[in-house]
């Protein structure tokens, strides 16, 4: 009960923060880190109920990891462990704890990390967490929602954008090392792909079947 609590506590602290600076503010409104936030928490419990790891590293870590973005986007790892570091001493966390958060924390931009041996669970499932956030359906969903406050949009254009994503170009190159994340990608990525090829057969082919119908 106590560790719930503790989460609740975390989350109103960071979430209170956000709330009260525009800093952090993206260029299209409907993105936000505090929804990317809780995003990557949805998707860094998905994991532990498989991977092996301190959840209660994980998720604090996961509740304070982008909290740095108000303060800079190039340094937000070094804020972000920062102030959940000042927040943890201020309520009296275990000390070891304390370091394992704060460690992961600065780190979790670093994704070469996720292939060096020594590179705790813990770290490795923050950052999987991290990157799985706006992949398959939820990439779809942003792209349209971005290409729909273009100047000139329509739904080809619409379907160009997704077709240049590295998905669509090398949709084997995310990085991910634990099974759980590999499956959750999959699931995304197979998502996509048939998403992508209905949408082709609604928008694509019209030129070529009017010159082919011409020749009848």
């Amino acid at each position: 009960m106590r560790l719930i609590l503790n989460r609740i506590a975390e989350f109103q602290f960071v979430k209170k923060m956000f709330d009260e600076c525009n800093r952090h503010k993206e260029k299209y409104g409907f993105r936000n880190k505090l929804e990317h936030t809780e995003r990557v928490y949805l998707l860094a419990n998905r994991l532990l109920k498989y991977e092996e790891a301190d959840k209660g590293v994980v998720l604090t870590a996961t509740i304070f990891h982008d909290v740095g973005y108000l303060y800079s986007h190039k340094e937000h790892t070094k804020y972000s462990a920062e102030i959940c570091k000042q927040y943890l001493q201020d309520n009296n966390y275990n000390t070891d704890f304390i370091k394992k958060v704060v460690d992961i924390i600065a780190n979790h931009g670093n994704k070469e990390l996720l292939f060096n041996p020594n590179t705790s669970m813990e770290q490795i499932l923050l950052i999987e967490a991290d990157c799985l956030d706006e992949s398959g359906a939820l990439s779809i969903l942003r792209d349209t929602l971005s290409e729909g406050s273009s100047s000139e949009k329509s739904y080809k254009k619409t379907y160009e954008r997704l077709c240049e994503r590295s998905i669509m170009k090398n949709p084997d190159s995310f990085n991910c090392v634990t099974e759980t994340a590999k499956n959750i990608w999959l699931e995304k990525q197979e998502l996509y792909m048939g998403f992508i090829d209905n949408l082709k057969k609604d928008l694509i082919g019209f030129d070529s079947l009017l010159l082919e119908d011409s020749k009848l």
